[in-house]
């Protein structure tokens, strides 16, 4: 009599080729069903497909489950929209266009959703501290967090007149620095 499934996989060996058809199973996306028997030889056999060597269900395919629907994400404005915001606060705000762009550029490479490791937000990569000193109640408006840098930047342009290339690199500590020997910062 050749030996059946029940025999030849006893509970440490069907264990064993339990997580052996799992391992293999696991690398692959789809869900499948795997097979198992014992070959005339004695030799166990695992499938993904039923046959005279393989004809007992090891492991039942689950049915796929369905994904939820998300919401998309809100598309961001096109960097056009941006280049025409840097344009119009420059003009108002008095610093140039060209400096606007570059912390742009540099800070959050024209994403205005970006937030950095430290917590700033936004094309300026405003921190929560400066945008409310600066009036932001959404720091992720283009409009808003541009006008805000902009102002900020004009502020530190102002404090750190005698040194203008200072001032973009200039970050809130510095700031503070300043401030406390005595610098005042008008807003």
């Amino acid at each position: 009599m050749a030996p059946t499934i029940a025999t030849v996989l006893r509970p440490a060996r069907l264990t064993r080729a339990a997580l052996a058809a799992a391992a293999l199973l696991s690398s692959h996306a789809a869900l499948a069903q795997v097979y198992a028997g014992v070959s005339p030889t004695g030799a166990v056999v695992l499938s993904d497909f039923r046959s005279e060597d393989a004809p007992a269900v090891l492991i039942a395919a689950s049915p796929a489950p369905v994904p939820e629907p998300s919401a998309p994400p809100a598309p961001a404005p096109a960097r056009t929209d941006v280049h025409a915001i840097v344009r119009e606060v420059a003009a108002a705000e008095g610093v140039p266009a060209p400096l606007l762009h570059a912390v742009i550029a540099v800070e959050s490479a024209y994403d205005p959703r970006a937030v950095s490791p430290k917590g700033a937000q936004g094309l300026m990569q405003l921190m929560p501290d400066t945008a409310r000193r600066f009036g932001v109640s959404d720091p992720f408006d283009p409009r808003q967090n541009v006008r805000a840098g902009a102002r900020y930047l004009k502020d530190l342009l102002a404090l750190f007149e005698r040194t203008r290339t200072t001032a973009p690199t200039t970050r809130e500590s510095t700031t503070r620095h300043f401030l406390s020997v005595g610098y005042r910062l008008d807003l």
